[in-house]
């Protein structure tokens, strides 16, 4: 039975592991989750009396600061940035008298999540590559559960359980090219499990995949150097690597496993491609530092500051002290031992431990490396119980964590109802998006914008914003409450009848609410919610709205 509660924990709250589907849509259609609000919002569009509430619109104002109601998600950064999410889905076999798990498949979703209308073709591309993600692993979980089956009638105890997981990994994203390393690992029986490493190479503007020699001007030149470095850890009786780099490049049924990062050109070697599988993974790269003759000039230019994103398989290279050249970096979690669905983490760059997370420990950890002009920082964003969430920073070069933000996690773009939850893990670490579960007239997800200073996540508002339309609500009693202009300044007042729909717009978290009713005018609600029962314009919350939902 207790395998039945952590199986429910898992797909029910813990929202990287869950059937996550639908979460290649249109980057307009990916907003910020609001936990507990999809019914009412429901309740609302089957009224027929009630008129749809309009979304208070930004103006351009020369008198005091312009209140962003809701964050674009149609327009690309002006950083040249792409915001990009990864959602992770799982499906899982379980023994229908003990409830163990037999067998599972893990697999992502890559979705752009803002610049669809300027970069259409990508938005697509990223939905073909979701789908034949999922399409693949779900096929191989079909030969796996066979497997398990055959196993069992035969007799045979697996040594631990099968398994196929595919992780993808953000190692540039920005308005020249988006690269994907994916790391499949399965696990069907023998002594250890297999791993495989795909790269996808896509160019931002046309969302067609790169070839090598649309980034390298030398491909012989290129070729002799990634061979002469990856020689150092080869095998010769497993492969000669110029020979397979050679094949890689140029043979038809051959692929070189290579990303555009944003230092240079990488290559990655699985386990027997050129060397044992105690040698692990293999890697060896070619930079725009030491090499910049070779490589088109588009593609040499790279963001002041930017994010690379681990899904935590394996190892990925970025540059962590800002020397224009990469390191290798490895998540890794190890299970606590009070509790085995909970993980600790650790990311080593190389061999040296940076994060340790020894007392913290949690469903599942999101991992994003942010370089900075004033340094390199590694973002942790750990969900566990309750989907409670905590933001940790830790300043690479000194290993201490500099801020801790608890209660607050990446934001998660998709609806409720059906979890195609998407959560950004590369961006703009000047423009960083985080989420906030309050209790402000109810318990609902927030969001704000943070920029990283000096390794702190600094809000860019003191106000905590709700989804446009994501939390709307009936009031139950006559009112009368302030108007607001678009800046939040008070104009005058205005008598609100039992029956009209208040949205909710931004608050303080402490002393008011703003709203907007069905005809698109701008209210404040003051509230008082130091204490139960809150109160809202001096009454019980509940009173002025009976359906306000308060997390137990």
């Amino acid at each position: 039975m207790h395998k039945m509660k952590k199986a429910v924990a898992l797909m029910l709250v813990f929202m990287l592991a869950v059937g996550l589907v639908a979460c290649g849509k249109k980057a307009d259609e990916k907003k910020p989750e609001s936990s507990a609000t999809a019914e009412k919002t429901e309740e609302k569009a089957n009224d027929k009396e009630a008129e749809p509430a309009k979304p208070a619109e930004d103006v351009d104002s020369e008198d005091g600061e312009i209140i962003e109601i809701t964050p674009s998600t149609d327009e690309a950064d002006e950083s040249g940035l792409l915001r990009i999410g990864v959602a992770k889905s799982s499906e899982y076999y379980y023994d229908e008298e003990t409830y163990e798990t037999l067998a599972y498949a893990k697999y992502s979703n890559v979705s752009l999540l803002a610049g669809s209308d300027t970069y259409a073709e990508l938005a697509a591309s990223l939905d073909e590559f979701s789908t034949d993600s999922k399409v693949r692993t779900l096929d191989e979980f079909e030969t796996l559960k066979s497997s398990v089956k055959s196993d069992i009638e035969a007799g045979d105890e697996p040594f631990m359980n099968y398994f196929i997981e595919e992780s993808s990994n953000i190692v540039r994203a920005d308005d020249k090219a988006l690269s994907i390393v994916d790391f499949v690992s399965s696990y069907t029986g023998g002594a250890h499990e297999n791993l495989g490493i795909f790269t996808y190479n896509y160019d931002t503007k046309s969302g067609k995949l790169l070839k090598l020699t649309d980034v390298i001007k030398d491909v012989d030149a290129f070729t002799e150097l990634i061979s002469e470095k990856a020689s150092k850890y080869a095998d010769d009786v497993i492969s000669d690597p110029a020979e397979y780099i050679k094949k890689g490049i140029n043979e038809e049924g051959y692929c070189l496993s290579w990303a555009l990062s944003y230092t240079g050109v990488d290559v990655y070697f699985a386990p027997y491609e050129i060397a044992s599988y105690a040698a692990g993974v293999i890697t060896a790269s070619v930079t725009f530092k030491e090499n910049p003759e070779i490589f088109n000039d588009l593609y040499t230019e790279v963001p002041a500051s930017y994010e690379v994103a681990f899904s935590g398989a394996g190892q990925v290279l970025a540059d962590t002290n800002g020397d224009g050249l990469p390191e290798n970096v490895s998540v890794w979690k190890t299970p606590g031992d009070d509790a085995e669905d909970l993980f600790n983490l650790s990311v080593y760059i190389g061999e040296d431990l940076v994060v340790s997370d020894d007392e913290f420990f949690n469903f599942d950890y999101n991992c994003i490396m942010l370089h900075k002009a004033d340094g390199n920082y590694i973002l942790v964003d750990g969900q566990s119980y309750n989907d409670c969430h905590t933001t940790r920073v830790y300043d690479i070069a000194s290993k201490k964590m500099t801020d801790e933000l608890l209660g607050t996690g990446l934001v998660r773009y998709g609806t409720y109802d059906d979890y195609p939850f998407c959560y950004e893990v590369a961006g703009n670490p000047d423009k960083k998006e985080l989420f906030t579960r309050l209790d402000a007239l109810g318990t609902y997800d927030t969001f704000r914008t943070y920029s990283l200073e000096g390794g702190k996540l600094i809000p860019e508002k003191e106000y905590y914003y709700y989804d446009d339309g994501a939390v709307t609500l009936r009031n139950a009693v006559g009112l009368t409450v302030d108007v607001c202009d678009e800046n939040g300044n008070v104009t005058g007042e205005t008598d609100v009848k039992p029956g009209e729909y208040f949205t909710y717009l931004y608050t303080d978290d402490a002393t008011f609410m703003m709203c907007s009713l069905s005809d698109g005018t701008i209210v404040k609600l003051d509230m008082d919610i130091s204490e139960y029962p809150q109160k809202v314009e001096g009454e019980d919350v509940m009173d002025v709205f009976p359906d306000v939902l308060f997390a137990g």
